[in-house]
């Protein structure tokens, strides 16, 4: 089945930090014990960094980065780990704008693991949406997409809910609000595309199409605020917009069957030709893509 593309998030990029020095310090100074001890634990903790930092976004790789986060989950607890404790110079690249940023707070960290582990979700989600195998596979690939784009969402949301004071843009709660819209909006309409291919009925599509477009219509009010602001991508604006009159459309045209099914021929020729004229948007707006 040919369908619209989804947006994908790319990944924060990470420098190369030192944990295995600034935890020796802490432990000689705070705890007042032999650092060789935990020599193959400080080890560990910059190969799992090392791996992290080169981690694709297949399952191996979202493996590798939900580890590393976990460990710095387990270490919070013990190790203060900022300016006046362990000092280690984390530096970020912004995943829109390409500038970096210097902190020593495991917050800043975790934020940058935590963000990416949810770009990897994204990334796999549109690239299962964008196959088109037999339907039978095709089925299931929708399936999971949606269940990538939702754990995308959710991820999102944590970090909304749980890092202040973001010291970038792409960290910020309205990029955030934003990438968790799209990330709802796309499984959404992976829900619907599910039901179209398992053939239900038309009243269950119409509602399922009624809100994926509306879920794409608040993204668009969103994103339209701060596109130029915080740098995201403006194909981004034409797409989502582009989705939003698509599923009107399909919307009004399910609707239109279901009237016709119960013989209410006049509202049925109404929402015909609504669906034709939010088609017809649709495709006005598709032609734009050449040129942006």
């Amino acid at each position: 089945m040919s369908r619209p593309p989804c947006i994908a998030i790319a990944f924060k990029k990470t420098a190369e930090a030192d944990w295995v020095r600034p935890l020796r310090q802490y432990i000689i100074k705070v705890f007042q014990e032999d650092p060789d001890v935990y020599n193959s634990d400080c080890q560990l903790l910059q190969r799992m960094r090392q791996d992290m930092r080169g981690a694709s976004a297949d399952e191996t790789g979202r493996d590798l980065i939900f580890r590393y986060y976990s460990h710095l989950e387990t270490l919070e607890p013990r190790f203060r780990v900022n300016e006046q404790g362990v000092k280690v110079n984390f530096r970020w690249t912004d995943a829109f704008t390409g500038d970096s940023t210097q902190q020593h707070s495991l917050a800043f960290e975790k934020a940058g693991v935590l963000f990416n582990l949810a770009a990897a979700f994204a990334m796999h989600g549109a690239s299962l949406f964008a196959d088109s195998p037999s339907s039978e596979a095709e089925l299931t690939t929708v399936h999971m997409a949606g269940i990538y784009f939702q754990v995308a969402a959710d991820r999102f949301h944590y970090i909304n809910e749980n890092f202040l004071h973001a010291p970038s843009l792409d960290l910020q709660q309205e990029t955030i609000n934003v990438l968790n819209g799209i990330m709802m909006a796309q499984a959404q309409e992976c829900a619907l595309i599910k039901s179209r291919l398992e053939k239900k009925k038309d009243a269950t599509l119409s509602k399922l199409a009624q809100q994926a477009s509306l879920m794409y219509s608040n993204v668009f009010d969103n994103l339209k605020a701060i596109v130029e602001t915080n740098q995201l991508p403006k194909g981004w604006l034409l797409l989502v917009e582009t989705k939003l009159r698509y599923y009107q459309a399909m919307a009004q045209y399910h609707e239109a069957r279901f009237d016709e099914s119960k013989t209410r021929y006049g509202m049925s020729v109404a929402r015909y030709s609504l669906a034709e004229q939010h088609a017809r948007e649709a495709i006005k707006l598709v032609g734009q893509f050449t040129e942006t």
